[in-house]
């Protein structure tokens, strides 16, 4: 599993709102964006389109669940845990693309199983965005 996430460009973080309606969010940039670290994965949390769902999300609840797909190997990771914002964070500003945000997350549980569809798709380009 921490190979991957070492490797994987893209996934899926999801929490819920105050009034109980989950928010599925995609997080995503070069490969690595992500870091585990003493079993805790590290998300940074890029300029986006600035609603903040998942952060205020995890303000009110900190219960989240995370589903990393690895498409080459048509199988995805997926995490339950608690995850928690992390504002200002000082000397990171080239991994977060100068937001200084990150979430943690605390994984509790994870499995591995196949995707939902075929793999039917190939990589054309990465976002020219990426921080």
């Amino acid at each position: 599993m921490v190979a991957h996430i070492n490797c994987a460009d893209t996934l899926f973080i999801s929490s819920a709102g105050a009034d109980g309606l989950l928010d599925v969010s995609h997080k995503g940039g070069r490969a690595g964006f992500a870091e585990w670290r003493d079993g805790v994965l590290r998300i940074p949390d890029y300029a986006g389109n600035s609603m903040f769902n998942t952060l205020g999300n995890l303000e009110l609840d900190d219960r989240a669940g995370i589903c990393i797909p690895d498409f080459e190997h048509s199988r995805q990771w997926m995490l339950t845990g608690r995850a928690q914002g992390l504002f200002a964070v000082a000397g990171t500003e080239d991994q977060t693309g100068g937001t200084l945000r990150w979430i943690e997350f605390h994984p509790s549980e994870w499995t591995c199983v196949p995707l939902n569809v075929a793999r039917a798709w190939t990589l054309v380009d990465s976002s020219p965005f990426n921080p």
